[in-house]
């Protein structure tokens, strides 16, 4: 496969920028126009299962949406990331949000996008889909995200793998992160 053209794609789409850069000590809100989009995974104890947190917030730190869900499963050698970044993606673009400030774990596939070049393995098909998935946002950026900077995300999905929960919220806070906003 070729390499993906993101440059051409970054012209054409208002220059995203998909280099991972550390987002500092404290949650900062987004430029105005776009979403800051916050996201955690989480393994529960003592099993192979992993959850996704996930929390959308304006420039004036409002929750617009949230969700906390089950990693999808991935062929064995996939790491859960993976799956998990997409479900991140997913969701947000669903939710209609495609000018975000993404800010969670390290992927490191996200540092090289406008450069990779994907071969025919089973996670280079899985990345391929991260990559189709970044070219649909209008804008996006993406950091890395210090556990202060993250802690209402880590809560989420602290609070989903330790009760099971997959659920998806609205213009509501979930309650359980109230306390960390």
């Amino acid at each position: 496969m070729e390499s993906i053209p993101a440059q051409r794609h970054a012209r054409q789409n208002g220059g995203e920028n998909l280099n991972q850069r550390s987002s500092g000590d404290r949650w900062r809100p987004p430029s105005v126009g776009r979403y800051k989009v916050n996201w955690a995974i989480s393994c529960v104890p003592n099993s192979q299962v992993w959850f996704v947190g996930v929390l959308v917030r304006d420039n004036s730190s409002s929750v617009l949406a949230a969700m906390c869900h089950k990693v999808q499963l991935l062929p064995c050698g996939i790491h859960p990331r993976i799956g998990a970044c997409i479900q991140v993606l997913q969701f947000v673009l669903d939710m209609g949000f495609f000018d975000i400030e993404l800010e969670g774990p390290e992927i490191a596939m996200l540092k090289n996008a406008h450069s990779l070049a994907l071969g025919v393995s089973v996670e280079d098909m899985w990345l391929e889909e991260i990559c189709n998935l970044i070219f649909q946002f209008r804008h996006l950026t993406v950091s890395l995200a210090s556990s202060s900077s993250n802690s209402a995300a880590l809560a989420l999905v602290q609070y989903g793998a330790s009760h099971q929960l997959q659920h998806v919220w609205l213009e509501q806070v979930p309650s359980v992160i109230q306390g960390v906003l």
